[in-house]
């Protein structure tokens, strides 16, 4: 009773006019407008006036006196014809400050009772109208001109619409139905429905009370109406109801009652289950004959259902034949190899089902599967992934995965303890196996006829494997070259070593290559000739196999290089620089101002950095004095030296030759 006392204190409080706190509610009559105006507090001590308007701008005040709690006294009339009056005014003469409940509890009596409402100073009749059609608007005030609200337009002396129920939907369930509607809190408080078994009588009220309605917060704290209103159950199948909605307004008047709402409770009572099913088999043929003690007065038909194992829903086995209650056996031809679970039902007019009891019907299969087809092994880190082409037997139970090395056929090893499911099969082996691997496929189906073995299909694991850093052991400087030297590797798929240095005292250097080929696995020294005197390097050396795995890097190895010796007594210089645009070619040419013999000299080089970058060799030069530069880089400086190494140690350079390139026209 409280929360639906609740939910008429929430819609008041929620659909006041002009956001207002009061909200005011009208009756139209023949010659008069009823008002009723409720507020949250629901009596206005201080009491109203009531002031009316044909245009909502030039207002005519109505009554002489305030309309006051209280101003009001209950006849005997009044007590007699409603004998809580007098509960409810004692509640008031004790209360100064009405409670919750108390508010509650008088506000549903004021809808329905005109005497509460007058006692309440909530009323007033306007009986002073002239009787043709037009529009008012109503307002209230206390006595300090302080608004309390004002009424929507309210249409007097012409037809005007009456309140209905409005949008009303249902859902119908076994045995039952719910109600729900669009609620119109502005024309009605509650709902009556009644309940007839025709469409011409409105029927019985089967609502104890006038259902109220209001909303509540969801599940994202947001106010709203539940989707349904009222359920009605426990009805009687087979049957016809008639609904009708009627709502109650702020007067207690029924608004226009709905339209008949139609409702027909199905039958959902089962007929009599048959008994006694049972089957006799003969190759893929099975007899079925089961027994009915006797028919309803709905009974349709018989239909026979079977499922396998794998079947979550059962299938139809007459589909195309019609059994009558005369008939109590069937012959279902053509089963493929398998289980099936065969059962009868008793079907009415309602198409409710009674199943008898369930027959195991196994139809042997000594046909084996297809031999797996199309078997491929792919190479992956660490595992090889086995695949083939699915078996479309519709008893296969799985597949059997075996494996050798080397396609030894007559050593394979089983490698699934049951039957695998899946079309493809992931071997996980050591990081380390360098072996080529041999698979083979068995299929099979539920009676564990084996296919024979497929085709072997083979491949090897991806070497991932890198190679463990190698150890540098020692670099000396001598006869004019760097000798670096490393205790070897012992990875069988080793496939060599790449050395490589940057200058100690450059922090933003980095280690660059020193060599230009692969050292060979079975070499462990390298002799580094290209390098700048009064430096000192860092060393370090990785090792890389056949699958391109680079180890980590070796320890470093500090050098450092001496400057030169003794002054040049050999002057070498370029004596022409030409630089072809068109074909983007720099054309070198040099000269040596001393003669001297060339069995004094051990190497002649042509150098070439870019930008400022490190000298690195461009050419080894023999007996010629020119060369030609196609590797030319667009916007960036290219520089030239030749240097010149006697066999004493000695090197000789030239001047450094800049060339700037652009290719920009």
């Amino acid at each position: 009773m409280i929360n639906k006392l609740l939910a008429i204190i929430l819609f008041i409080g929620t659909t006041v006019v002009y956001s207002q706190s009061v909200q005011i509610v009208a009756k139209i009559n023949k010659s008069s407008i009823e008002l009723k105006w409720y507020a949250p507090e629901l009596i206005l001590k201080e009491g109203v006036n009531i002031y009316r308007s044909t245009d909502s701008s030039n207002w005519v005040k109505l009554n002489n006196a305030p309309i006051k709690r209280f101003d009001y006294s209950f006849s005997s009339t009044d007590l007699n014809e409603d004998n809580e009056l007098s509960d409810l005014k004692e509640i008031l003469k004790n209360n100064t400050e009405l409670e919750d409940l108390s508010k509650l509890i008088l506000t549903l009596k004021s809808f329905k009772s005109l005497p509460l409402s007058k006692y309440l100073g909530i009323y007033y009749s306007d009986n002073d109208l002239e009787l043709k059609p037009q529009t008012f608007y109503y307002r209230l005030e206390n006595q300090s001109g302080k608004i309390f609200g004002v009424s929507k337009p309210i249409r007097f002396g012409a037809e005007t619409a009456s309140a209905k129920i409005d949008s009303i939907y249902y859902d119908q369930k076994r045995r039952g139905v719910t109600f729900g509607w669009k609620p119109d809190p502005l024309s009605y408080y509650g709902v009556n429905i009644y309940r007839s078994d025709s469409k011409d009588s409105i029927g019985a009220l089967i609502t104890k009370d006038p259902i109220l309605v209001s909303k509540v917060k969801n599940q994202e704290g947001k106010s709203e109406y539940p989707r349904f209103f009222y359920s009605d159950e426990f009805l009687k199948e087979k049957h016809t109801y008639y609904y009708t909605l009627v709502g109650l307004d702020f007067f207690n008047q029924p608004t226009v009652p709905s339209e008949p709402i139609k409702i027909r409770i199905k039958d959902e009572t089962l007929p009599a289950a048959p008994v006694h099913l049972r089957k006799v088999i003969y190759g893929k043929t099975v007899d079925l004959k089961w027994y009915k003690e006797e028919k309803e007065e709905d009974f349709r038909e018989y239909k026979l259902y079977y499922k396998t194992p794998d079947d979550t829903l059962l299938k139809s086995l007459n589909t195309n034949s019609t059994l009558f209650f005369q008939d109590s056996s069937f012959k279902a031809e053509n089963f493929d190899e398998g289980l099936y679970f065969i059962t009868v039902a008793a079907v009415d007019e309602e198409g409710n089902k009674a199943f008898s009891n369930e027959v195991v019907v196994e139809i042997l299969d000594l046909i084996p599967p297809g031999i797996p087809e199309n078997v491929i092994v792919v190479s992956d880190s660490a595992r090889l992934i086995v695949k083939w082409k699915a078996n479309q037997e519709k008893d296969l139970l799985g597949y059997k995965i075996y494996r050798s090395i080397e396609n030894d056929i007559n050593n394979l090893s089983l490698l699934t303890a049951a039957p695998f499911k899946d079309n493809f099969f992931i071997d996980s082996l050591p990081k380390n196996a360098m072996n080529k691997f041999s698979y083979a496929v068995i299929s099979l189906d539920t009676n564990l006829n084996e296919s024979k073995l497929s085709a072997l299909a083979s491949n090897s694991m991806i070497d991932i494997t890198a190679p463990r850093e190698p150890f540098l052991k020692n670099i000396i400087l001598e006869n004019q070259k760097i000798r670096i030297e490393w205790v070897k590797n012992t990875e069988l798929d080793l496939l060599g070593y790449n050395i490589f240095r940057k200058k100690l005292k450059d922090t933003a250097a980095i280690f660059e290559q020193v060599n230009h080929t692969l050292v060979p696995p079975d070499i462990n020294m390298y002799f580094d000739r290209n390098y700048e005197l009064g430096t000192e390097y860092v060393y370090r050396l990785i090792a890389t196999d056949k699958a391109g795995n680079r180890s980590r890097p070796s320890n470093e190895f500090k050098l450092s290089v001496p400057r030169e010796k003794k002054e040049s007594t050999i002057s070498v210089h370029f004596s022409k620089v030409k630089y072809a645009r068109k074909i983007n070619t720099l054309h070198l040419a040099w000269k040596y101002e001393q003669d001297f013999e060339e069995q004094e000299i051990a190497q002649k080089v042509l150098f070439r950095r870019v930008s400022g970058g490190e000298f690195k060799v461009l050419k080894y030069i023999s007996h010629e004095r020119k060369f030609s530069d196609s590797d030319l880089l667009s916007d960036k400086d290219m520089e030239y030296q030749i240097r010149i190494y006697d066999k004493e140690g000695n090197i000789y350079r030239s001047e450094i030759y800049k060339h700037k390139v652009s290719l920009k026209k």
